[in-house]
């Protein structure tokens, strides 16, 4: 756990509940690629894939080649796509050579790939990607079947799949991913009656998972519901999803202090009355954001505790005064379950106006992960 008591804790028998909760939704005849993207959504990438791995996913998913070499020299043999670009010719060796797939965009990453797969004698593996609608990265279904006719026959370039990413299936409006189906769908027919087909055609995210079924085509992508992260307000609980990670700590000072005593940086919490407050090890440069303070709760024997003063780079202070028998060393979540109450990462992103995926992303390296069967 290292040497200072703050710690995240992956719950792995969880990951593994949500993953297979996925493929019974989606079905025999659909492949899952688990997204296990910036580091696993800060949970640890490699352990998270070896779980995917032992529970039926059949692809990965990562955004950046470092991080699908990082799961190669883990020893996983999974096939993995990297979901971003590059710069053409950047880490094309290391890619063919590892087997990793691109997401294929540009003719000169296509022809960068070919000369890397003459060079090192096996097939540069590739998934086309169509900008639909997102605006970020991809070819414009206007142009994919020109885009095929130049490096459909390169030699050495394998394309193994096409796909493309929904910009509001979490949204309730439903419009726009609709329409951004139908361009996937015309663009997939105007390159089979140019000849051209692909093994796996993908564009279902975790929202139009649960939502859109007949989005699913040949293979879906889950990321934040295999971490229990639901997409979207209204998206529909059709499984059930379990939490994949706590953040805790320990309490390391006990103090009292009488009534108009300021706290922490800026003054910004004062006593109303005497106080027992407790300073935790935990602050902003581990991912529990500044902007927390004075607004959130920890879990202290169960207690709600209040966030007050701002909370520091590496420590904040809480007010355990309502907290029975409360001692130094005493356990502190931050994020998860602590005998009847909760505090859910959603809760914290609701109070910060963002994502709980952010939070999980945010949460720092010096944090360890300590992982639950």
């Amino acid at each position: 756990m290292g040497l200072r008591p703050t710690w995240a804790e992956v719950d792995l028998a969880a990951f593994a509940a949500n993953l297979r909760a996925v493929k019974d939704l989606v079905g025999p005849r659909v492949k899952v690629m688990a997204v296990v993207k910036a580091d696993a959504y800060g949970h640890g990438a490699v352990r998270l894939a070896q779980v995917a791995a032992a529970n039926g996913a059949e692809q990965l998913a990562v955004a950046t080649l470092d991080e699908a070499v990082t799961l190669r020299e883990a020893g996983l043999k999974l096939p993995i796509l990297v979901l971003g670009t590059s710069i053409p010719g950047d880490g094309v060796e290391e890619a063919v050579e590892r087997g990793i797939a691109q997401a294929l965009c540009t003719v000169e990453l296509a022809e960068a790939l070919s000369r890397a797969a003459a060079r090192r004698g096996k097939a540069a593996l590739a998934h086309l990607k169509v900008d639909t609608g997102m605006s970020r990265i991809g070819v414009r279904p206007h142009e994919a079947v020109p885009f095929m006719e130049r490096v459909g026959r390169l030699p050495g370039l394998r394309l193994e799949g096409i796909f493309s990413h929904f910009a509001a299936a979490d949204e309730p409006d439903n419009a726009y991913t609709e329409l951004q189906f139908r361009r996937f769908q015309d663009t997939l027919a105007a390159l089979a009656k140019a000849g051209y087909t692909f093994p796996h055609r993908h564009i279902a995210n975790s929202a139009a998972i649960l939502d859109h079924p007949e989005m699913h085509l040949d293979m879906v992508r889950p990321g934040c519901i295999l971490f229990g992260s639901w997409p979207g307000e209204k998206t529909q609980r059709k499984i059930s999803l379990k939490p994949t990670l706590a953040l805790k700590t320990r309490i390391v000072f006990l103090k009292r202090v009488s009534a108009g005593t300021p706290v922490s940086y800026g003054l910004t919490y004062k006593a109303p009355a005497e106080r027992l407050l407790a300073t935790l090890p935990v602050g902003y440069a581990d991912g529990y954001r500044r902007g927390l303070s004075n607004k959130a709760s920890v879990l202290v024997r169960g207690v709600r505790a209040p966030i007050v003063g701002r909370v520091c780079m590496d420590q904040c202070v809480v007010d355990v005064t309502a907290v029975p028998g409360v001692a130094l060393g005493d356990e502190v979540v931050l994020i998860g379950r602590q005998g009847e109450e909760e505090i859910t990462a959603q809760e914290l992103a609701d109070l910060l106006g963002t994502l709980d995926l952010e939070l999980f992303c945010g949460i720092a390296p010096r944090v360890p992960r300590v992982y639950r069967e």
